[in-house]
């Protein structure tokens, strides 16, 4: 498994690109050995290589609407 097979241009951010987490056509999850644990959208680490970062790309308010549909 190499890293850079997991790489995506971020939708939301043109031009940004990180490890795509989360995909069911290429999933890192599973070429981890992690399963179907929950996890972020994407990973990266920062410039300076001293911090991974977790991005998450959610609709936040059609998960809010959804929630509270199935929960009310």
């Amino acid at each position: 498994m190499r890293l850079s097979q997991f790489t995506e241009e971020i939708k939301s951010v043109s031009g940004f690109k990180a490890y795509r987490m989360d995909n069911t056509a290429n999933d890192m999850r599973g070429a981890a050995g992690l399963g179907t644990c929950e996890c972020c959208d994407y990973v990266t680490v920062s410039k300076d290589g001293q911090s991974v970062v977790l991005i998450e790309e959610t609709d936040l308010g059609r998960t809010i609407v959804d929630f509270k549909q199935r929960h009310d």
